[in-house]
């Protein structure tokens, strides 16, 4: 009897350390499996950091330009005026600031902004990147993905609060942009009408008469003018996306 129960006490130690290296060689593997699967974090290098500011500060900063009355004065502070004594009014292209810009240095910003955009919109235009960002922009937070995992769904480097951002900076840039072809159309590169009878109520739907105006110095007109031409407007391919 003893000897019996000497034997099954072996085979139940025997089962015992079997299970537990099954176990622990099952985990082993679990473990690896996970670490294979799981997404990698890249290490933020200077260099990559740098990139990332570099990206962000320019595709998650609104381009802030718009229409305005200018009427110029000279040094000694005389209000320019037309040939038949009214005061000279033109309509110019200038920043938050009152800056003014050359509508076609403009316009390039804009459509090479537009093209980093559409690039960036055209990967969350489908799948569970899309679905995501349709919660977010629902504020569903059961339909919503949030943080990386949206940019990491549709293969970028942005966050869900990132592609929405740039969604309301697209929109408000396909605005500018309708502008700026009115304008365009409408006015000379002195800011003037190309028509004496032209209805600036009514270009294509904007009433350039609505503009705010504003007041400027005619060397400052000219020299923020030749500033805006000279302009370095990068490429934006080369950016992570």
């Amino acid at each position: 009897m003893k000897s019996i129960i000497k034997m099954m006490t072996v085979v139940i130690m025997l089962t015992t350390a079997i299970t537990e290296v099954s176990a622990q060689g099952f985990l082993k593997k679990m473990t690896k499996a996970i670490t294979d699967t799981t997404p990698k974090t890249e290490t933020l290098t200077p260099e990559n950091s740098e990139e990332n500011a570099k990206r962000d500060s320019i595709l998650k900063t609104p381009l802030k330009f718009e229409v305005k009355k200018v009427i110029e004065f000279n040094a000694e502070g005389d209000t320019i005026k037309n040939e038949d004594g009214t005061v000279k009014v033109s309509y110019r292209v200038v920043d938050e600031n009152d800056k003014i810009y050359d509508p076609a240095v403009v316009q390039q910003m804009v459509n090479v902004r537009l093209k980093a955009y559409g690039k960036i919109l055209a990967k969350v235009g489908g799948g569970a990147a899309l679905g995501a960002v349709k919660g977010l922009l629902s504020k569903n937070k059961k339909e919503a993905l949030t943080g990386a995992a949206v940019g990491a769904a549709a293969g970028l480097a942005f966050s869900a609060k990132d592609i929405k951002e740039i969604r309301g900076i697209n929109k408000d840039l396909k605005q500018l942009k309708t502008v700026l072809e009115a304008y365009q159309t409408t006015f000379t590169e002195e800011g003037l009408p190309k028509m004496a009878d032209a209805d600036l109520s009514n270009v294509n739907g904007i009433d350039f008469t609505q503009c705010t105006e504003t007041t400027k110095l005619m060397a400052e007109v000219q020299s923020d003018l030749e500033e805006s031409k000279n302009m370095d407007i990068p490429s934006l391919d080369d950016l992570s996306l």
